[in-house]
């Protein structure tokens, strides 16, 4: 898993994320266990899925669960 890890953009329902985000961040999601990537792989368009695995990182770590990542 990487020493840190930075967003381009805001990731968020609410929001339009950088194009080079989503995958980074399904990327990371799945190494932490909080991500299965689909039969189809990992595609550049935020899914239900994404968002659920941020909300449950959050949660397991103690940080306000919002599905949102700044």
């Amino acid at each position: 898993q990487p020493d840190h890890f930075r967003l381009n953009s805001r990731v968020a329902m609410n929001s339009v994320p950088d194009p080079e985000d989503t995958p980074n961040t399904k990327k990371l999601l799945a190494s932490l266990g909080y991500y299965d990537i689909p039969d189809y792989g990992i595609t550049d368009t935020p899914d239900t899925f994404m968002y659920e695995g941020v909300w449950n990182f959050q949660r397991a770590n103690g940080l306000r669960h919002d599905s949102v990542m700044n």
